[in-house]
């Protein structure tokens, strides 16, 4: 329905998704968010991601797509609470901590300091420790085992 352009369909079939499927609600958020925006209805995303986050706090994409909004939104603490959610259910993980220590911070050069890593760690090709799975460009769930950011770099 979205290549079709009938974006109130597209929209429709997205929201059974969220319901129905939310598991694999990681698979459609950059869809579901052009969609939401193309109609106007950007603001209803946040509560379908919130109810989302609340049922399943191990959904790490969903998690991850909600503090985003909440930035952008400048709900800072909305944003460093799902990110000390995420860090919590995932200690391994790099990213959520990353993403919280910028928020942490005032300090310019800090700031400068984490993205400069945030870069550095999505610029090298990338093999999941979890299945061998060889990729590009960083993801946080391997497309091969489904494990959840096991993509270490390699040069």
């Amino acid at each position: 329905y979205e290549q079709k352009e009938d974006l109130k369909k597209a929209k429709e079939h997205y929201l059974k998704i969220t319901t129905h499927h939310p598991d694999h609600l990681f698979l459609i958020i950059p869809r579901l968010e052009k969609v939401f925006f193309d109609l106007g209805s950007f603001d209803e995303i946040i509560s379908i991601y919130e109810k989302n986050f609340d049922k399943k706090p191990e959904n790490f994409s969903v998690g991850f797509a909600l503090a985003n909004l909440y930035q952008k939104k400048n709900d800072l603490e909305s944003a460093k609470y799902i990110y000390r959610k995420l860090t919590e259910r995932f200690p391994k993980s790099i990213l959520p901590k990353l993403h919280l220590l910028k928020l942490m911070t005032d300090d310019k050069a800090i700031k400068n300091e984490i993205a400069d890593i945030k870069k550095t760690v999505s610029e090298h090709q990338f093999k999941c420790r979890n299945c061998g799975n060889e990729i590009d460009k960083f993801s946080f769930i391997c497309t091969k085992c489904r494990a959840i950011e096991s993509y270490l770099p390699y040069l």
